[in-house]
């Protein structure tokens, strides 16, 4: 007698094997990020240099970071890791660099799943001797819209300067340098006032030269980070109530 039940389970049965015994599918590959362009680079000193890149387009995964490599050309030693960071389009500053060395700089992007993208075309840049650079502006004296920022002259070439320049550096590629305070020859420390609150702010320091030599590089970057504003005490005053005799 024939059974339409049993049909219907045993072609139940056989489409299961066939589909346990069916090889998976090849999972979808992955495409990691593009390569940055890096867009330009500034305030190169002994030791460090601002860097600023465009984005990178993202591939199967969005971009979570990039990594900025120097190598020296000419030796077997391959990129080192020297700054990782979130951000483009910006300067971030690379440091760790040797005084009077020249380093091929490369950005790669990595996603959020760890896939990194292929390395930049490489910039070129070499750091200045450490001897003909200010030192770096230090913070003291600190208040919520005021401090004092001094720096050391450079080693040599001391008789040759005209005065100090203290300097704001740009943001992005599209924004000017901003000069904060100049100074004579002789003065090393510049009071600021009119700072904002809780803020920090990134300066850089050049020696501007007597007429016919041009301005030295910049030093290595200060930071000064102002204290958070206090609200102004409120006096209360009690005047005790009148008694009657």
């Amino acid at each position: 007698m024939f059974h339409p039940r049993s049909v219907v389970i045993v072609s139940a049965i056989v489409a299961l094997v066939a589909s346990a015994s069916a090889p998976a599918s090849a999972s979808e590959p992955v495409s990691p990020p593009g390569a940055p362009r890096i867009a330009g680079t500034q305030l190169l000193s002994a030791t460090t240099v601002d860097l600023a890149w465009f984005n990178a387009t993202a591939g199967t995964n969005p971009v979570a970071a990039y990594e900025v490599y120097a190598r020296q050309p000419g030796t077997t030693h391959p990129g080192r890791l020297v700054t990782t960071t979130s951000t483009s389009w910006v300067f971030v500053q690379v440091g760790g660099l040797r005084p009077a060395a020249t380093y091929e700089l490369t950005v790669r992007a990595r996603d959020t799943a760890g896939v990194p993208g292929p390395a930049s075309t490489p910039v070129t840049v070499t750091t200045l001797a450490y001897q003909i650079v200010p030192g770096p502006p230090v913070a003291a004296a600190v208040t919520s819209t005021t401090a004092t920022v001094s720096w050391r002259p450079p080693a040599v070439s001391t008789d040759r300067i005209a005065g100090y320049d203290l300097l704001l550096p740009a943001a992005t590629p599209t924004q000017p340098m901003q000069i904060r305070a100049s100074t004579g020859p002789s003065t090393t420390t510049v009071d600021l006032t009119g700072l904002r609150p809780g803020t920090t702010y990134t300066f850089h320091v050049i020696a501007r030269y007597v007429e016919g030599t041009p301005r030295s590089a910049p030093s290595s970057r200060g930071t000064v980070t102002t204290a958070n504003s206090v609200p102004p005490s409120t006096t209360v005053t009690f005047t005790a109530p009148e008694t009657g005799i």
